[in-house]
């Protein structure tokens, strides 16, 4: 089974996101810059930039915490269901 083998592919997946979040992010930043003239219009306040990178973290860090609390939960539940089912 994979999931025996790859405990914690999940992090794994979530260090790659943000990454790939922090990546884009400064990526897009830069050629936004280059591409602004000068003299139109001011640029955005820094927490743009830091909720633009901050909510996907956040966001990412929830589904798995509800991810675990939810694998958790069924394990007890087929655990719960073995033994009901064991001792008839």
């Amino acid at each position: 089974d994979l999931w025996k083998h790859c405990k914690f592919i999940w992090l794994a997946a979530c260090l790659v996101a943000i990454t790939l979040q922090l990546t884009i992010a400064g990526i897009g930043s830069m050629v936004s810059a280059s591409m602004r003239p000068n003299h139109h219009g001011r640029p955005p306040p820094p927490t743009v930039f830091v909720l633009g990178i901050a909510w996907p973290i956040v966001m990412i860090c929830i589904d798995e915490a509800v991810r675990t609390h939810d694998r958790k939960k069924f394990k007890r539940l087929q655990q719960r269901l073995t033994l009901e089912f064991e001792t008839l």
